[in-house]
């Protein structure tokens, strides 16, 4: 008996190995023959596609030539309104896929209609009208053809509309040309009769369909059937095209026979086939979680920033190592607790809960907000906090997680920073009051002397009292005396605004005073050596910039000495720097300084604004960069251009807004 049953077991060992072999042949041919049927169908049809696409847009391209032809003719002012009639008609019989051409004036109003006498009326007037409003308005922005969407007609075609805009010889839009074409008629010209034949075409735009093509109204498309898909683009509207096969009737006998023998064989094997399917997606889906738990077990260990994640309610069931060491607490001490956290201080509880809000009203929202934390020994800490929806396996929210990362050392550094930037101004502040010492004392010796003369003079005849001293010789002499002092006194104020230090404050300026106040600050410097500064800007010329006061003047008269230096040590003559304005954009106006010096070689017009770098022999070589960050600072922007035959410098400075009152 234990003979026999040893035999069977063997017997059918033998029988499912012959099954199996015959079963894998079988469904190895099948699956060969009908991989290898659907590729070569699904390339032919794709082909097919692509060559009915290409005719689609060469019938298409050829009607919009002769339309846009219109439109260079009008521009070039050799079309009337008589003869864009003529024109119109011809192309309208040339391509009964159009059914208007339209010529609209600057505004969009209509000039001249010519329409087709197919032409339609649309089911929805207002939403055309909106439509092609909406691409009137795109091409008069973008200076392009622009498109509608496909409208539905009264007849249940679909038509779509091409405006292009064409322009003077300044670049101003004169008017727009606008084509409206029948989708129904484009494709029914283009269809051919063995492409209808042989596929079921399918036109879509969103889930409207504009076009189909079958021999079967009840046909529909069958997934398993060999199907292409590809976008035609009318200017830039776009129309999904899907063209499926139809099938082989007899072809589809002869695989439900093929098939019924592999069902034969798929009922002897069909449960151990499962059973090994079951255990391998089994074994799979365990490897899977063992790779991703490593993978996830990794990244929280090498992390820096700090991982939570909290439920619906706020309570918090995960933190990665990270932010326990970020804060000083060990999970168990801060897992699945309720608020107020203990490390959260409680002034910042309203930007945790406006991040649970927010995550909770918006489940795509992103949030990102600064937020103080306080660690166990006490210590505030500055932080960054990115939070985010949690999901589970059902797409359905859970709660959500959110990033710390410590920025505390980043806030201290970037203060140190500005702490240093502040006083590098200050240093090149006090060079430049260093500079303008001597200029200063000369300008001031000169009424101080006339002072002292004066006033000797006036001493001796008292000191005389030969009786000779009238009245009107003492209003003389003290009259001078007081035009001296107060030239004096114009000199201390002229300077006074430039040596106080203070923080930016913005303020409306006029671009010419302000130009030229700065250059009474550098005059008796140019005299003294021979040059001279031109300002070029008139009054209210370009519009009034926003901007501290101090700190530009600063940076132009930076600007000037640099000039000035290079001038007197190259030989230049005449010395002269000359100071140009002009609008540059809506927000900016552009100020050009250039001098007649040795200028700017190619290789140094960037290296020149890098701090220390100096060509002068007892230059410190901070003051271009400390200008260049000022002017970013005012939200402007200071370059130089490379150019051999003198030196160019441009300013950008913000333009103030309509109402803001100009300071004295």
């Amino acid at each position: 008996m234990k003979l026999f049953f040893n035999k069977e077991r063997g017997w059918t060992t033998l029988i499912i190995v012959l099954l199996l072999l015959l079963l894998w042949s079988v469904i190895a041919l099948f699956q060969r023959v009908s991989s290898n049927e659907k590729e070569q169908n699904v390339i032919t049809t794709a082909s097919d596609l692509y060559w009915f696409d290409q005719a689609i847009n060469t019938r298409l391209n050829h009607a919009q030539l002769q339309v846009w032809g219109l439109a260079r003719e009008i521009d070039n002012g050799s079309l009337s309104i008589e003869n864009f009639n003529k024109r119109s008609e011809s192309i309208l019989n040339d391509a009964p896929e159009l059914t208007n051409i339209i010529w609209l004036d600057a505004d969009g109003q209509t000039k001249v209609r010519a329409s087709n006498v197919q032409a339609q009326l649309p089911k929805e007037p207002i939403a055309r009208d909106l439509a092609e409003q909406n691409a009137l308005r795109r091409a008069a922005e973008t200076h392009e053809t622009a498109s509608t969407e496909p409208i539905k007609m009264t007849n249940d075609s679909y038509e779509v509309a091409l405006i292009q805009p064409f322009y003077d010889n300044k670049n101003q839009i004169m008017g727009f040309i606008k084509a409206q074409y029948s989708l129904t008629q484009l494709f029914n010209g283009t269809v051919p009769d063995w492409f209808s034949k042989k596929y079921y075409l399918h036109a879509y735009y969103t889930e409207n369909t504009i076009y189909s093509t079958a021999q079967d109204e009840t046909v529909t498309f069958d997934p398993n059937l060999p199907t292409a898909e590809r976008n035609m683009y009318i200017s830039t509207t776009p129309i999904l095209m899907r063209a499926q096969l139809y099938p082989d009737r007899q072809l589809w006998v002869l695989r439900g026979l093929f098939a019924g023998m592999v069902l034969l064989l798929l009922a002897l094997l069909g449960s151990l086939i499962a059973l090994i399917r079951d255990m391998r997606r089994r074994r799979l889906t365990e490897k899977e979680l063992r790779t991703q738990y490593n993978l996830r077990h990794a990244i929280e260990k090498s992390l820096t920033v700090g991982i939570r994640a909290h439920a619906l309610d706020g309570t918090m069931f995960y933190v990665n190592p990270a932010f326990c060491e970020m804060i000083g607490y060990e999970e168990e001490e801060i897992i699945n607790i309720q608020p107020p956290l203990p490390y959260i201080p409680k002034e910042e509880t309203e930007k945790i809960l406006w991040i649970r809000d927010t995550l909770l009203e918006d489940p795509e929202a992103i949030t990102v907000t600064d937020i103080k934390m306080r660690r166990k020994s006490g210590e505030v800490i500055d932080t960054i906090m990115r939070g985010g929806p949690l999901y589970d396996e059902k797409q359905s929210q859970i709660g959500w997680i959110t990033s710390v990362e410590d920025v505390t050392e980043r806030r201290r550094l970037e203060q140190f920073q500005a702490d240093e930037q502040k006083r590098l101004e200050a240093v090149n502040h006090l060079i430049n009051m260093g500079e303008m010492a001597s200029v200063i004392a000369h300008e001031l010796n000169q009424p101080l002397s006339a002072i002292l003369g004066y006033t000797t003079g006036l001493s001796n005849y008292i000191k005389k009292d030969t009786g000779s001293l009238s009245g009107e010789k003492l209003i003389d002499v003290t009259e001078k005396i007081r035009r001296q002092a107060d030239r004096a006194a114009n000199v201390t104020r002229r300077v006074q605004q430039f040596v106080q230090q203070k923080s930016i404050a913005p303020v409306a300026i006029d671009v010419s005073n302000w130009i030229s106040q700065t250059i009474e600050f550098m005059e008796l410097e140019f005299k003294k050596q021979g040059g001279r500064v031109i300002n070029h800007v008139e009054p209210k010329e370009v519009s009034p910039v926003l901007i501290d006061i101090t700190m530009l003047q600063q940076i132009l008269i930076n600007l000037l000495r640099n000039a000035l230096e290079a001038m007197v040590e190259y030989g230049s003559s005449p010395r002269e720097v000359h100071i140009y304005a002009e609008n540059y954009s809506l927000h900016h106006v552009l100020i050009q300084v250039i001098d007649n010096g040795p200028g700017i070689s190619v290789d140094k017009v960037e290296t020149i604004f890098n701090p220390f770098y100096t060509t002068k022999t007892h230059g410190v070589g901070i003051g271009l960069n400390i200008c260049r960050t000022m002017m970013e600072s005012n939200g402007g922007r200071l370059w130089a251009r490379a150019d051999l035959k003198g030196g160019v410098f441009y300013l950008t400075l913000p333009i103030a807004a309509e109402g803001i009152p100009l300071a004295d």
